[in-house]
């Protein structure tokens, strides 16, 4: 009789959430509502209007925004009609550079979206002497229709054997539900390729009356920017391309992308600490990826703990219903499920930083976070189906496939790095292979390069193939970086001097006939293990005794003693002293929190952050002019800090 009642009360828990499941899903705001065609208005309708652009750090500024309707498949006569959102940031210059339009990453990103970020102030400057179009791609952002996907990827994640084929086939399910959706509205998926996205770029340049538009690519843009070139090579004055893929090097070679792992292993060679615990990155990798194929980690974790904020309310009421049948999500980690864990997290700095501690506490049969990581990469919500339907329409020759598919000397392998180019994903898809979309792009445009060390989504080898069909492009490469954080104040300056054709030739170095520049970001990566001594507790408890001028000079003994460590003691990095300063402001300790940011400053002038900080802190104090001049020098040290820019609209604001 009991555990008939607990059979009942399970299925009702459960019903009630899927029923609070299906509300969380049709209330998400990442879900946009579907226009399948816009058949009502006639091609080329073309509106604008001046409206007030908001970023997410509280700036405001006038744009021209607007729609242009085009056809969805320009080989068909009997084609819907679909409209595209853009915005133009006017220039006010009186001699204007040609206007550049950008093209944002995936496929599947929106253009305007990414202005609302820190990609906001390089537009602006760029502003200064031209106009900056950004252009929503056909399936993305505010353009009609929007591809986005709302089902999870649903990765298996109990299982140890035929890992990649099992994998490809939940991911090309999951594909395929997001493409059948769009079809039965009829929408003709064979139109959202590279091709029909250039011709769109010629449509809305002709509609606002340019001659000639230079072009500023990130990532799968720099693609979208190589078909406009080779379409229309007389329209394009420049080309800036971040992170480039040559139009047939988008399916991605292991050997490449281990190319990072390379660069890591070089650099936690070089620090005597790290080297203790890590002689070699690539052996400890290696010895983890072989550990896991000879036997799988099973992990169990609290349901609970994948909850954050980011679910709302009716999504975290999901999880606590579902937790009270079953509390815990049981987990297989194999080789393969790390392998393209890491091929997605390539790109993030966050976790380049991470990634050597990640990899050690596993080695010490740590998989705590790995399991975590897994969870939430289970669940994790499919991209725009335009980065399906493009990549799919694409042809690649068997010779690239057998280089891809190679056997991979290190962690990657071909599944984790190109899933969405496989043939079961892509006959999901169901899209044709189009010819043409994989010829190589040759031309005589002045063009910009730019790529990182540390990046596995587009590799510095592959800006050398881009660069070498070009006849003289300047190429920059960045030390450290990842794929997200390509564009920094230096080199948004070399952009933004290229653009206007101001590049400053002293400043590149002439290699093999070649004009090139390189810059060096500093990285620190997270400790092998914990510290063992918290910088934090020890400061706040002398503070709590003794007063924080006695915190400040006991951490100047410890800065002083510990400058050389052979273990991990102290965290003595600015990040350290970041967050004692956050801990006495959630204390109401303002004027302590103020002082150690002061510190802060002394110890690392060069770092933008403690100025941010700081200047925060004098915020909340209400020291007003103080917390100008702080956050001004943030700005100083790096331009594209919005959390600088949002504290100083916040005091234009209030006055």
């Amino acid at each position: 009789m009991i555990r008939r009642v607990l059979q009942v009360l399970a299925g009702v828990l459960v019903l009630i959430a899927i029923l609070l499941g299906g509300a969380f899903y049709l209330s998400r705001p990442d879900v946009p509502p579907l226009v399948p065609n816009v058949n009502d208005k006639p091609v080329g309708t073309f509106a604008v209007e001046t409206v007030t652009m908001h970023t997410f750090y509280d700036d405001e500024v006038r744009v021209d925004e607007g729609r242009i309707v085009v056809p969805e498949n320009r080989t068909s006569e009997a084609s819907n009609h679909i409209e595209l959102f853009f915005r133009v940031m006017r220039t006010e210059a009186a001699d204007p550079r040609p206007p550049v339009f950008f093209f944002a990453g995936g496929p599947g990103s929106s253009s305007t979206r990414v202005a609302q970020t820190t990609y906001f102030y390089l537009f602006r400057e760029i502003q200064e002497f031209a106009d900056v179009v950004l252009l929503d791609q056909r399936g993305t952002g505010g353009s009609n229709p929007n591809l986005q996907c709302y089902n999870q990827l649903g990765l298996p994640t109990d299982i140890t054997v035929d890992v990649p084929a099992q994998a490809v086939s939940a991911v090309a399910e999951a594909v395929g539900k997001c493409a059948d959706r769009f079809r039965r509205e009829g929408v003709d998926l064979a139109a959202y390729n590279s091709a029909e996205s250039a011709h769109d770029i010629e449509a809305l340049r002709k509609a606002l009356g340019y001659e000639t538009i230079s072009l500023f690519g990130y990532s799968y843009g720099t693609t979208l920017a190589q078909f406009y070139i080779r379409l229309y090579p007389d329209r394009v004055a420049r080309s800036v391309m971040a992170g480039p893929v040559a139009t047939d090097e988008a399916l991605k070679l292991p050997a490449r992308v281990n190319g990072k792992f390379e660069a890591m292993d070089s650099l936690l060679a070089a620090d005597p600490l790290a080297v203790q615990y890590m002689p070699s990155l690539l052996e400890l990798m290696n010895k983890v990826h072989a550990a896991l194929r000879a036997k799988p980690q099973f992990i169990q974790l609290p349901l609970m703990d994948a909850v954050s904020d980011e679910d709302g309310v009716l999504g975290k009421a999901v999880f606590q219903t579902i937790s009270l049948v079953k509390p815990h999500w049981e987990l297989t980690l194999t080789d393969q499920h790390l392998q393209m864990m890491m091929a997605t997290r390539g790109g993030n700095p966050t976790w380049t930083r991470k990634l050597p501690s990640f990899y050690y506490a596993m080695h010490r049969g740590d998989f705590q976070e790995a399991g975590n990581f897994l969870r939430n990469f289970r669940r994790e919500t499919l991209p725009n189906l335009l980065f399906f339907t493009a990549s799919c329409a694409t042809r690649y020759s068997e010779a690239r496939w057998a280089e891809a598919s190679a056997t991979s000397s290190y962690a990657l392998t071909h599944t984790g790095i190109s899933f969405g180019r496989f043939p079961e994903v892509c006959d999901a898809v169901g899209v044709p292979k189009l010819p043409g979309l994989s010829d190589p792009v040759t031309g005589e445009t002045p063009l910009l390069l730019i790529a990182s060390t540390l990046d596995t989504q587009t590799p510095v080898a592959n800006m050398r193939v881009v660069a070498s069909r070009f006849p003289d492009p300047v190429t920059v490469i960045v030390e450290n970086a990842s794929h997200t954080d390509l564009i920094f104040p230096e080199t948004g300056e070399t952009l933004l001097q290229f653009l206007q054709g101001e590049l400053v030739e002293s400043s590149v170095q002439h290699k093999d006939g070649r004009r090139a520049l390189r810059f060096r970001r500093p990285i620190s990566f997270d400790p092998l293990v914990p510290y063992r001594y918290s910088l934090q507790d020890t400061l706040f408890a002398v503070t709590q005794r003794h007063g924080v001028e006695a915190a400040v000079a006991r951490y100047e003994v410890i800065r002083r003693e510990n400058a050389l460590q052979d273990e991990y003691l102290w965290d003595l990095g600015e990040n350290s002293l970041n967050a004692l300063g956050y801990r006495f402001l959630r204390a109401g300790m303002t004027e302590e929190a103020i002082r150690i940011f002061e510190l802060n400053t002394a110890v690392f002038p060069k770092a933008y952050n403690p100025f941010n900080s700081l200047g925060e802190a004098y915020l909340l104090a209400g020291r007003v002019g103080e917390a100008r001049r702080a956050l001004n020098r943030a700005l100083e040290l790096n331009r594209y800090d919005g959390n600088s820019y949002k504290l100083l609209n916040q005091m234009e604001a209030n006055k």
